[in-house]
C-alpha cells in the first residue's frame, strides 16, 4: 500500500462516518452495525497503508543519508588545481581527469572522461565538452 491508498481509505472512512452521523432512527441495528464495521475496516486499511508508507519513507531517508555521506566523503578527498577539482585516491594518487565544473556547481561530483573517439573529454551527466590538455592532471615530476 502507498500514501494514495491511505488517502483513499481515509476518504471512504469519512464518507462512512458522515452516513453514520446522519443515521436516523429508522435504521435497524443490523444496518447500523454494518456501517460501523465498514468504517472500522476503512480506518484499519488507512492505518496499514500509513505504517507501510512511513517505513518506505524511513528507508528512502536512510538511502539518501548514505548516498549523501558517500558523496561528501568523495568531495572531501580532493585537490583543486588549475580551476578543476581532482579526486585523491586512498593510495595518494590523483585522478587523471577532474570532476565536471558544470555538475559540481549543482552539487554533483561527476568525473570527466575521455571521449571514445579521442581528442576531447566530456561529462557523461551534462554532456559538457573539455579540451583534453586543459583538464588532464599533470603529475609532478620527481625531483
Amino acid at each position: 500500500m502507498d500514501i494514495i491508498t491511505a488517502i483513499s481509505a481515509g476518504t471512504k472512512a469519512l464518507e462512512a462516518l458522515k452516513i453514520i452521523r446522519d443515521v436516523s432512527k429508522s435504521f435497524d441495528e443490523a444496518t447500523w452495525k454494518a456501517k460501523l464495521a465498514e468504517l472500522m475496516s476503512n480506518i484499519a486499511d488507512m492505518k496499514m497503508a500509513l505504517v507501510e508508507a512511513n517505513e518506505k519513507i524511513k528507508a528512502l531517508e536512510n538511502d539518501k543519508n548514505e548516498l549523501t555521506s558517500k558523496v561528501k566523503f568523495k568531495a572531501e578527498k580532493t585537490i583543486y588545481e588549475n580551476g578543476f577539482r581532482y579526486e585523491v585516491f586512498d593510495d595518494g594518487n590523483v585522478a587523471e581527469f577532474p570532476f565536471c565544473q558544470n555538475c559540481e556547481t549543482g552539487g554533483r561530483y561527476v568525473r570527466i572522461s575521455r571521449s571514445p573517439t579521442g581528442g576531447d573529454c566530456f561529462c557523461a551527466a551534462c554532456k559538457a565538452h573539455y579540451a583534453i590538455r586543459s583538464v588532464m592532471h599533470r603529475r609532478s615530476e620527481p625531483e
